[in-house]
């Protein structure tokens, strides 16, 4: 098993050939950065969008539990960790998970 931390900021290209380790880090990946709605035929796919607009701590708390509960369904070969949320240098919301895979 190993620890990978990832982010929202992490410019990642979608491998359609990646396999193991590589597949599920794209897989939470893709969790994090889908809004529930904005997949047609999974719907509950993704994350709040009540995260929009929201101070970084309030975001952080409300990611926690919906991220948790998302991984566990749709990548259970990670296990999530901790999450962070953070304000970057342009004023934008960072979130950082550190999962084990």
């Amino acid at each position: 098993m190993a620890v990978v931390t990832l982010d929202t900021e992490t410019a990642v290209a979608l491998d359609w050939s990646a396999k193991g380790k590589d597949r599920i880090i794209q897989n939470v990946l893709n969790i994090l950065r889908t809004y529930k709605g904005e997949v047609a035929y999974n719907r509950a796919f993704g994350v709040s969008p009540d995260v929009i607009d929201k101070p970084a701590d309030e975001v952080q708390a409300i990611i926690a539990d919906d991220l948790s509960a998302r991984i566990e369904q749709d990548e259970p070969r990670a296990q999530l960790l901790s999450v962070t949320a953070r304000h970057n240098a342009n004023g934008d919301i960072v979130i950082a998970v550190e999962i084990e895979v």
